[in-house]
């Protein structure tokens, strides 16, 4: 049997991780922009035709950048697990040797071999250090979010501005959606190589 199906599956893995490096750069960027933005006249024109604070504004396309990024964020995740879940599950179905000696990188950062911490949550903390790179990056974006749509709440009582605000918050569905899926598909991935490690 060809490599070249996992070949190229790998391919894409690279492509989704490089692009979930990249969107973070990009994000902050992007907020430095924003905030920037913020002493320019145009913005307050803007502002002042919606009838809305300067701040507000502000927090409006926070929150919205903040949505984007965690879609984009989540959607690569999912992608690069998608993945290696394809050539875990087909790497078994291979006849040649040298296409499951090729494969067992994805078998094995799911299933930890040797103890680092006596503590499993410890263990399992170090042995994913390198996948957690995004966590203190989510929990922030989740924190500006957070006080972004409280800052919006609070700062115009209006009806449409709260209207506005809530509707702001329930965009998050989407994104809290697929990083709910990530979670399980990882789970999926580590069910799969306990189960298949036993046999």
């Amino acid at each position: 049997m060809s490599d070249q199906p996992f070949a190229s599956v790998r391919d894409e893995i690279r492509f989704f991780m490089d692009k979930g490096y990249q969107v973070s750069f990009g994000y902050f960027g992007a907020l430095a922009a924003l905030i920037a933005a913020t002493k320019l006249q145009a913005t307050t024109d803007v502002a002042a035709t919606l009838g809305f604070p300067v701040g507000m504004l502000l927090a409006i396309a926070i929150v919205l950048l903040n949505v984007l990024y965690l879609s984009v964020a989540g959607g690569c995740l999912f992608g690069v697990l998608k993945r290696g879940y394809f050539i875990l599950t087909n790497a078994g179905d291979a006849v040649d040797r040298e296409v499951l000696v090729k494969a067992e990188w994805e078998v094995f950062v799911r299933s930890v071999r040797e103890r680092l911490f006596a503590n499993a949550f410890l263990d399992d903390m170090a042995w994913n250090v390198d996948n957690y790179y995004m966590v203190p990056i989510l929990t922030f974006i989740v924190g500006v979010s957070v006080a972004a749509l409280v800052y919006a709440w609070l700062a115009d009582a209006s009806t449409m501005a709260r209207a506005v605000t809530v509707g702001l918050a329930l965009l998050h569905l989407l994104p809290i959606a697929t990083l709910m899926a990530v979670a399980r598909l990882d789970g999926v991935c580590r069910k799969y190589v306990a189960a298949h490690k036993s046999e």
